[in-house]
């Protein structure tokens, strides 16, 4: 009996050693499995987040937002300086009777002037910049100082930009009180001619003269004739480069043959226009003849007037005579392209002529497309002497009257294919230009600087802005170093402008903003903007779900199992 108790003693005690050493071993690895747990969950939040979130995150640039956003109130002041000459020529007092005080005449112009806001641009495309036109008295300039308007003497220079000479002569002999007469020379001097002597009227004439001269619109007012502006609503994007294409299209090759040397005559006559516009734009040339470059009927048909016997096109034809697929156009520049084209109709379209909207010819037998260029049409001559063969009865040439109406058309189509200013008269002041022989004076080139530095300026800030609210609008995109660099490398140059054009000297103020408007354009058409480098939230959750989900899962059934065990 006692044997049998102290054996159920020992399997007892046992059983209780099992139970304890399995009790202990459990929660060896409870405490194991929680070490293991919490390592784990650590390494997540402490080691592979952290570098996921490195290594996977949108680098972006700080851009300078407020400087940016801040055009609204940006201002770029141009300062004009004027000069009044009271023009005498030594005659006797009978001859001129009306002796103007300069400097009360100048007070008077500078109190109107001030007054009143002078945009480069006009009212629609002002970007903050002003017209600032100050008018100062000069000495009495004898004669011999002006023997023309387009030539002072060696004593007087044509001036430097921004600086302007006037000079007024009373022509009070006039039986008839006409309006005052301007004549704006080649240079930077202009004639105002007046047959009334009253200060206050005289005042008004110069004041519009002024205007004429420095290319300045008032805003919301009449001084200019809105009309005569519209013009500005042409205004397209300023180009850092244009290329010119004079091309010579022949019709018909078996009939024509030209006899003059285009390249030459072209590059006589064009190039000393595009010299003194070369401070303003960068303007390359090239020439080209295009043989066998007939009208399809089928998308062009030229009309025919009985009456007459002239073949014609009218304004609705043009547009699709200019189509490109017409002509075998060649050409190896990226630049903007400005064509000059000269056609020579067939002798079955000839002779051909291009009438207006009342189907009355024009006196140019031209048409000019803004953006695109213009066309000459020059009809076949007949030259019985110079025949080549039986098969070529007509040989072309350019006679002399051709040549001038071409050329000068055609310098008329650059002036307006590169925005320079139209002259045009006001109630007030009839003005007339004495043709320069570059087709361009230097007035006007000082106008097409100012009016293309603010273009430029206009141009980058609204690049800018736009590139600004992209960023902003999208705040996963990646914003590259060499993005934030362009755009502050065009804010500097905007400010070097801005500088430049306080000192007056508008070519260099010039080249600094067409720097910027190349620097807004970079950053604005970077590739990291164009390939849209940036995840948008809902395809970062549906790329990263199935590879963090298997993880998170396993984890937090580990844990709700450490939390049990306790």
């Amino acid at each position: 009996m006692q044997k049998q108790t102290d054996g159920a003693s020992v399997a007892t005690a046992e059983q209780n050693e099992l139970m304890v050493a399995e009790r202990d071993y459990m929660s060896n690895n409870s405490m194991k499995r929680r070490i293991v747990v919490l390592v784990t969950i650590a390494m997540v939040v402490f080691i592979f987040v952290p570098t996921w979130w490195v290594t996977t995150r949108v680098y972006r640039a700080t851009l300078p937002m407020e400087k940016i956003h801040s055009r609204s109130g940006y201002k770029m002041d141009m300062h004009l300086n004027f000069t009044l000459e009271n023009l005498s020529y030594g005659e006797k007092k009978t001859h001129n009777e009306c002796d103007v005080d300069l400097i009360t005449l100048a007070d008077i112009v500078n109190a109107e002037l001030d007054q009143k806001h002078f945009g480069v641009l006009g009212d629609r495309l002002e970007s903050g910049a002003q017209l600032h036109i100050d008018v100062k008295a000069g000495d009495k300039t004898p004669k011999e100082y002006f023997d023309t308007i387009n030539g002072v003497s060696s004593e007087h220079s044509p001036g430097r930009v921004g600086n302007y000479r006037m000079y007024l002569k009373y022509s009070g002999h006039q039986t008839d009180k006409a309006s005052p007469q301007l004549l704006l020379s080649n240079h930077r001097n202009s004639l105002l001619s007046y047959s009334e002597c009253d200060i206050a009227n005289l005042a008004e004439s110069v004041q519009h003269a002024l205007l004429k001269v420095a290319g300045g619109y008032e805003h919301l007012s009449s001084v200019v004739d809105r009309k005569a502006a519209s013009f500005q609503d042409d205004f397209a994007k300023p180009e850092t480069r244009y290329h010119v294409r004079a091309s010579v299209i022949v019709a018909d090759d078996r009939a024509h043959r030209l006899q003059w040397d285009t390249h030459t005559t072209f590059e006589d006559e064009l190039q000393p226009m595009l010299d003194t516009l070369s401070e303003t734009v960068n303007v390359t040339y090239s020439s080209q003849i295009v043989y066998h470059a007939a009208l399809d009927p089928q998308r062009l048909t030229v009309h025919y007037d009985p009456e007459t016997a002239d073949h014609f096109l009218t304004p609705s034809d043009l547009k699709v005579f200019v189509d490109p697929i017409d002509w075998n156009f060649g050409t190896s520049t990226s630049d903007t392209t400005l064509n000059l084209l000269v056609y020579i109709p067939s002798l079955e379209e000839s002779p051909l002529r291009i009438r207006d909207e009342n189907s009355v010819n024009t006196d140019t037998n031209s048409f000019y497309l803004p953006g695109w260029g213009g066309v000459v049409v020059v009809n076949a001559e007949k030259d019985d002497d110079q025949a080549l063969s039986p098969n070529i009865t007509v040989v072309t040439h350019l006679p002399a009257h051709a040549a001038s109406r071409v050329f000068s058309t055609f310098r008329q189509h650059l002036r307006a294919l590169l925005a320079a200013p139209v002259e045009h008269n006001d109630e007030t002041t009839t003005s007339t230009c004495t043709a320069a022989p570059e087709g361009v004076c230097q007035w006007e080139t000082d106008i097409m600087q100012r009016r293309r530095i603010v273009q430029y300026v206009d141009e980058a800030f609204k690049s800018m802005s736009s590139l600004a609210k992209l960023l902003e609008s999208i705040p996963n995109m990646a914003i590259a170093d060499h993005l934030q660099q362009d755009v502050l490398k065009a804010l500097s140059e905007i400010d070097r402008c801005d500088n430049l054009v306080k000192k007056g000297q508008y070519s260099y103020a010039l080249a600094a903003a067409e720097q910027a408007y190349q620097y807004a354009e970079k950053a604005f058409f970077d590739p990291s903007i164009l390939e849209m480098l940036y995840f948008p939230d809902e395809h970062k959750f549906a790329i990263y779900l199935p590879l963090f989900m298997p993880l998170g899962v396993s984890i937090l059934v580990s844990f709700k199992k450490v939390l049990k065990d306790r």
